[in-house]
This record gives C-alpha cells, structure tokens and sequence, in this order.
C-alpha cells in the first residue's frame, strides 16, 4: 500500500509553482486531498509506488499541479 502525505503532494507541485497568486490554493489543496487520495487508491487498486507516481503525475497536470480543483477554460486560464 502506498501512503500518500500532504507533504508529498506539496514537495512534487512546489517545483511547478509558476504562479504566485496560486500558491496559497496550491498548498491548501495538497492537504485536503491528500487524506481522500489514501482512500480512493485503496478502492481502485492503485496500490504500488508506480501506480500512484501515474495518477499523481496526471492529476497534476489536470489540476495545475493542485493549484485549482474545479474545472476552468482556457481562456480563463489565460488570463492568469
């Protein structure tokens, strides 16, 4: 099983953080999702580092490395 830590989320997104007005979502986010993504690995199998390295890996460019959680247009994002 593979434990996944807000502190995980956050060492992998603040890499990424190319926006400043975003960081403070973007540290929020990481630690409100962290404890669901235990939960929701466990009930779809996601149960190896390799596996959970791939859905990390995707919801971060999903989610603009966990800066935003709703989704928004391009056009929106643009703005930014």
């Amino acid at each position: 099983m593979v434990d996944i830590t807000a502190e995980m989320l956050w060492n992998i997104a603040r890499h990424y953080r190319h926006i400043e007005s975003l960081l403070n979502s973007q540290h929020y986010n990481v630690h409100a999702i962290a404890p669901h993504l235990n939960q929701w690995f466990t009930v779809y199998g996601i149960n190896t580092e390799l596996r959970a390295a791939h859905f990390i890996a995707q919801a971060c460019v999903e989610t603009a490395n966990f800066s935003i959680l709703t989704e928004v247009s391009k056009r929106w994002w643009q703005r930014i």
